[in-house]
């Protein structure tokens, strides 16, 4: 894997797919606590503390514990099940990232709307239904995760008007979410950089406002269910012209839009898993800045003669292709040299 900044944020992104996750970042001089006691006796120098259920059973969060730790900015507690939060949380000043991963929520607690610093919440596999309006008062929020690829997401069918009253998030994640149409509201969220949609089993139509995020540099579409891409206008997808990475993996697929080929900073395209797909266009040579190309898993047979137009190519990935055998290979990687050929 190797690891992309995007929007001030460190993504990682895995050898067999792109799957992003916003990574912690602090300084090298912080000490992570991982667990309470440890935390409360050394409550000066507490900036990160990360809680795993496996790891603490037997301990529960009292009103005391966060009035004692005035100095942390990182709080992740994963796995371990909660009914609400201490209301002192309200009184760390300093929080900026909150994960409550796989806590057992059927909602969010509300004392965290009371975390005004709050530039990170991540929600993900719990059993939350909605995000309540109370959200906008998070005026630094600037990543948002309701669901990831990794840990699962929440059954939500809809998002609130209140979400376009943040004016500093860029990353929204839905992965693993009940919606069946993407609200049209995400159009209004105008400075998004990345928007996820991984593992969405219902999600069958997208809204033409989608192509009003001008400021959109990641864009992840995987469904279980048809999507007909070719309902957005097609003028619509090229006003996207700030994506880097494009990964779409849809039931039916077989061919691109061909406004997305007029994306003139994508970086890395990925149709993995699009077993509908037979050929990658030639209409392709118009991506003068991609860098990596995967269609692993696909039914492409042959790639079009135009991928050497590509000037910034390095790196194509073909991993489970049946039509790509060693003598096929061997011949790529000779009409292609300087190009990385993972298979």
């Amino acid at each position: 894997m190797r690891t992309l900044a995007f929007s001030g944020t460190y993504w990682i992104i895995w050898f067999y797919g792109l799957f992003c996750i916003p990574q912690v970042t602090h300084s090298q001089t912080d000490t992570v606590f991982y667990n309470l006691e440890s935390a409360l006796k050394n409550k000066a120098q507490t900036k990160v503390l990360v809680l795993n259920g496996e790891d603490s059973l037997g301990i529960s969060l009292k009103e005391k514990h966060f009035r004692k730790l005035s100095q942390l900015h990182t709080l992740i507690i994963h796995s371990w099940p909660l009914k609400s939060l201490p209301k002192s949380m309200a009184s760390l000043s300093q929080l900026h990232h909150l994960e409550l991963v796989n806590c057992k929520l059927d909602k969010i607690p509300e004392v965290i709307w009371q975390c005004k610093n709050l530039q990170t919440l991540n929600i993900s596999c719990n059993q939350i239904k909605e995000v309540p309006a109370a959200i906008a008062r998070l005026q630094q929020l600037k990543v948002l995760v309701l669901g990831s690829a990794i840990c699962g997401g929440n059954p939500l069918t809809t998002l609130p008007q209140a979400l376009t009253k943040l004016p500093c998030l860029t990353d929204l994640l839905i992965s693993y979410t009940h919606f069946e149409k993407l609200p049209d509201l995400v159009g209004d969220l105008t400075h998004l950089k990345t928007l996820q949609m991984l593992h969405m089993k219902r999600l069958k139509e997208l809204p033409n406002s989608l192509t009003k995020l001008k400021n959109l540099e990641v864009l992840e579409i995987h469904s279980y269910a048809p999507i007909e891409l070719f309902t957005v206008p097609h003028s619509g997808w090229y006003r996207l012209r700030k994506l880097r990475l494009l990964y779409m993996n849809l039931p039916g697929l077989k061919t691109l839009p061909r406004a997305m080929f007029q994306l003139p900073y994508l970086q890395h395209l990925s149709l993995m898993g699009n077993r509908d797909l037979s050929q990658v266009s030639g209409q392709i040579r118009t991506l003068q800045s991609l860098e990596v190309l995967d269609v692993s898993f696909t039914q492409v047979k042959r790639l079009p003669v135009e991928i050497k137009q590509l000037p910034h190519l390095k790196q194509i990935r073909l991993m489970g292709t049946p039509y790509f055998h060693q003598k096929t290979l061997s011949q790529l990687e000779s009409q292609l040299p300087g190009i990385e050929i993972v298979k």
